[in-house]
């Protein structure tokens, strides 16, 4: 049916990166922080007396029901009227023995929680990793008035439902899921306490809708108005489930990525920040891993640097501000791949580096409104709880969990296309007689697929896929200072090398 309109009035109240571009560097744009978990409806509020019986015949009763606008009433003083065309669209006559007609499925509730108990006994299904997805709050069928004659008046409560889904955000007050503290050898210690919310509740405020609807149809004078119930709402994870689950959660997957410490990232600065921010990040069962909405746009303020950029071709050690991010971002793209999640956006870099493994490197950027970021989904039945280990010269993510039996299998990485990097050597007077600079290493150009295979414990497939890079080549470049003679360049190529430049816009490292 079509989506009702509303017409709504006011009344007094009662009461008065930086452009990670190119390999990892950043220019500042809008990047949202993860925010607090979302309410459920609050508990519903005690069921209201029944209304007086309608009186007439059925279609008498629909007309005095849709006769005018019916005004609900907020807790807040906030006031909206549901036009008639509106009201008549929620009724319908139902021969005398007939079924109602059907019903609309209110969409999931944004502000509902999604997430099945963690607990909970494990289902008789095959599978023992279920996906969770968002489940519609049940209603019942349509409410029928007592027969008229030959016929009766049906009302749609699941309309009606739809109806409030538009003044959820307005008394949405989210509450605070319980997480878990963990020390510095990667064990679980205590439980930080969840927070309820608030939220409106559907189901009673259809309810009163609906009552002040059959005092109508009754010719009941003594209240024509409805009201909206807002409750408490409680987080997905409480204290209690937190607490149940702890001593249960185990690390279901991992990666690490060593690294230099070096100008082309911020002096580790660039990798260590990013990893310290995603510590500690919980996410819900059917929820989404976004690396920028978690980790922010890097800032001078935080401690981020100037970094390594692949800028035409050619790697610049400064060339992009919070340049070398990348290893941060390949790290946990590793740990949630190995995991079995999964994974909604990853870009390989513009030429192979080798302490990523080979067609599985992820990198990331911000370039004004151009936005690549590494996003996985939790498609599992139960939280996951990331835990980093950053110093310099290492960053390490771990994925902790309720184990569910996922296994995951990765194909022999296939190679081809390869073209080979020519290694030149430019003499140069910028540097004194006889110095060497090494100022890029050859990259040889190829192109790689990996497959995953994820099963759960059964032994079905969840996920297969064929991750596709394409590396470009760069040549290396190594100055040698000399005395007066003009600069000359001598190609040095290496097995295989075409011997010609990259070329390409800036790429993150």
């Amino acid at each position: 049916m079509p989506r009702p309109t509303i017409r709504r009035r006011r009344r007094l109240a009662l009461i008065g990166v930086a452009c990670l571009a190119l390999s990892g560097g950043v220019v500042p744009s809008a990047v949202v922080r993860a925010v607090e978990p979302p309410v459920a409806d609050p508990t519903p509020a005690p069921t209201a007396t029944p209304a007086p019986i309608p009186v007439g015949t059925a279609d008498e009763q629909i007309a005095r029901m849709a006769a005018s606008p019916l005004t609900v009433y907020g807790p807040d003083g906030y006031a909206t009227e549901i036009d008639p065309s509106t009201i008549a669209a929620w009724l319908s006559v139902v021969p005398a023995g007939g079924s109602a007609p059907p019903t609309v499925t209110p969409p999931p509730d944004p502000l509902a929680s999604a997430a099945p108990d963690p607990l909970a006994s494990p289902s008789p299904s095959p599978s023992l990793d279920p996906l969770a997805t968002p489940t519609p709050m049940p209603m019942p069928t349509p409410t029928t008035l007592p027969e008229s004659g030959a016929a009766r008046v049906a009302i749609d409560r699941q309309s009606i439902v739809v109806w409030l889904t538009d003044l959820l955000p307005r008394y949405a007050v989210a509450g605070r899921n319980a997480t878990w503290k963990m020390n510095t050898a990667g064990k679980f210690v205590s439980v930080v306490p969840s927070k309820d919310g608030r939220g409106l509740d559907r189901s009673s405020s259809a309810r009163s809708i609906m009552d002040a609807l059959l005092r109508r149809a009754a010719m009941d004078t003594s209240s024509d108005m409805a009201t909206l119930v807002v409750g408490p709402a409680r987080p997905p994870i409480t204290t209690e489930k937190a607490t149940a689950m702890m001593p249960k959660m185990r690390k279901i997957s991992g990666w690490t990525t060593y690294w230099q410490v070096g100008e082309n990232n911020g002096f580790g600065a660039n990798i260590i920040i990013p990893a310290k921010k995603i510590n500690g990040t919980v996410i819900l069962p059917g929820a989404i891993f976004d690396f920028w909405k978690v980790v922010g746009t890097p800032t001078v303020a935080e401690g981020y640097k100037a970094g390594g950029a692949i800028i035409n071709g050619k790697s610049q050690p400064t060339g992009a501000f919070a340049g070398g991010i990348c290893s941060t971002s390949t790290t946990i793209f590793n740990a949630a791949l190995r995991a079995g999640f999964e994974i909604l956006s990853r870009v390989p870099h513009y030429y192979y580096i080798d302490r990523y493994p080979l067609g599985l490197d992820a990198t990331v950027w911000m370039d004004g409104g151009s936005i690549q970021s590494v996003i996985w989904r939790n498609d599992s039945a139960n939280p996951v709880y990331i835990r980093s280990v950053a110093k310099p010269g290492i960053v390490t993510f771990e994925l902790y969990s309720l184990p569910v039996g996922r296994t995951v299998a990765f194909s022999t990485p296939k190679v081809s296309g390869q073209v080979g990097a020519a290694d030149y050597t430019e003499y140069t007077s910028s540097l004194p007689a006889g110095a060497a600079q090494r100022v890029e290493f050859p990259h040889p150009g190829m192109y790689v697929e990996v497959v995953r295979t994820v099963k759960d414990r059964a032994g079905v497939v969840l996920h297969r896929e064929t991750w596709k890079s394409h590396y470009n080549e760069v040549d290396g470049r190594t100055l040698v200072g000399k005395s007066s003679a003009p600069p000359t360049v001598t190609p040095t190529p290496l097995p295989g090398a075409g011997g010609h430049p990259a070329g390409g816009g800036p790429r993150p490292s």
